[in-house]
């Protein structure tokens, strides 16, 4: 199997059974002996089959309207999906190219006119609407879910950076009622810049490690060292150019050097008497 070790196999009843495959695609030599020692061989491609459902759509009872057998690794046929009023045909939920295990997709739609936008945006600490919808008509009844199962009329609304899920319902006079796939919102995190960090002071040589903690803010709120950013240093004990090092944390992202000096410790000189200096480092 596969150019693997090869194994004995006795006919019973002209027939023989070899060992169970994982799904896949296999070419099985089978070699054939007689008593005289003349031997025949065959190549056999073994392959698992798997169904493709197609689904009409993913919000009602999903009556199933088309299956297809396929061979592993080969790519299934969509069926061509009737025009249906109030709606259009947009696409499936998943591929079905490259099959290699059972799979079922839905034919997913839009109620005809009507845009549905998932927010997408930069964290800067205020609420957004998870969804805007354009060409709904005045009857229409909207709700919302962030689970998939508790609907609300109240849009929800979304701050923090990070991806989260919300779920859209349409009930319009005359229609079954319209479910969204699961939409994702992707709040991205605000890079923190040099600008954002405080000034920080000279501070003269004392052979300690400085740690300043500089003042880090957005706009005109301040931000909380160890929730919003965390801080370390670099080149901090000598004299010269030293950093502390901002990295964003939380709703924020990105590193920051921020510099600041270290001076030389300056040397102090007293005179006991002219013959005689005595000098204090």
């Amino acid at each position: 199997i596969d150019n693997g070790t090869a194994q004995t196999a006795v006919l019973t009843n002209g027939k023989f059974t070899i060992p169970s495959l994982e799904e896949g695609r296999y070419n099985v030599v089978v070699t054939a002996k007689d008593k005289a020692g003349n031997s025949s061989s065959q190549t056999i491609q073994v392959v698992s089959l798997h169904t493709v459902s197609f689904y009409y759509d993913e919000f009602s009872s999903k009556p199933l309207f088309a299956t297809e057998i396929v061979e592993y690794g080969n790519d299934a046929t969509a069926p061509i999906v009737a025009k249906r009023q109030g709606f259009d045909f947009v696409g499936w939920s998943g591929s079905f190219t490259n099959v290699v295990s059972d799979i079922d997709v839905e034919a997913l739609w839009n109620l005809t006119g009507v845009t549905v936008t998932p927010y997408s945006g930069t964290y800067d600490r205020n609420a957004h609407d998870m969804i805007s919808i354009v060409g709904l008509d005045p009857s229409d009844v909207v709700t919302y879910s962030t689970d998939g199962e508790d609907y609300s009329t109240d849009c929800p609304s979304v701050t923090d950076a990070g991806s989260h899920s919300v779920y859209v319902k349409i009930d319009r006079k005359g229609l079954v009622t319209w479910r969204s796939p699961e939409y994702t919102i992707t709040v991205a995190k605000k890079a923190i810049t040099l600008a954002m960090i405080s000034e920080i002071p000279t501070v003269e040589f004392n052979g300690e490690h400085f740690c300043p903690v500089p003042v880090v803010k957005d706009g005109a709120i301040t931000l909380k060292n160890g929730t919003d950013y965390t801080l370390s240093y670099t080149n901090n004990r000598n004299s010269g150019t030293a950093f502390v090092n901002v990295v964003g944390k939380g709703n924020y992202a990105g590193t920051v050097r921020a510099p600041f000096q270290i001076s030389e410790k300056k040397s102090e000189v007293k005179v006991k008497d002219k013959e005689t200096p005595e000098v204090v480092v």
